[in-house]
C-alpha cells in the first residue's frame, strides 16, 4: 500500500509542475530582487525570474501575522502551519473544515 503522505506528495508535485511552477528543494535564498530570487545549493548559484514567491522552510509556526491582526477589524482566521506544523493533507482539511464554517 502506497503511504497517503507520499500519494499526495507526489499529486501536489504533478499539480503544480502542470502549472508551471518550479520547485527548488533545499536551497538558500540569498537576495530577493524585484524580478528574480537568488539562491545557493551547495557550490552552485541559481537565479530565477519571478513574478510571485512562495516560501515554504521548516516545521516551526510563525504566527507574528496572526498576532499583528488580532486587534483589527477583520475576520482573522488561522489555518496550516501557523497553528501547528504538520505535513500537506493536514492543511488541506483544517482549511476545507475552517471554509465550511464560515
Amino acid at each position: 500500500m502506497t503511504d497517503a503522505f507520499s500519494a499526495s506528495r507526489e499529486l501536489m508535485l504533478q499539480l503544480l509542475t502542470e502549472a508551471g511552477v518550479e520547485v527548488h528543494s533545499g536551497t538558500r535564498v540569498v537576495e530577493i530582487t524585484a524580478t528574480s530570487v537568488v539562491a545557493e545549493t551547495g557550490d552552485a548559484r541559481l537565479e530565477v525570474a519571478a513574478e510571485s514567491i512562495v516560501a515554504a522552510a521548516g516545521m516551526k509556526s510563525n504566527t507574528v501575522l496572526i498576532e499583528g491582526l488580532k486587534d483589527s477589524q477583520l475576520a482573522v482566521h488561522a489555518v496550516g502551519d501557523c497553528v501547528v506544523p504538520r505535513n500537506v493533507m493536514g492543511a488541506i482539511w483544517q482549511g476545507f473544515r475552517l471554509a465550511a464554517r464560515i
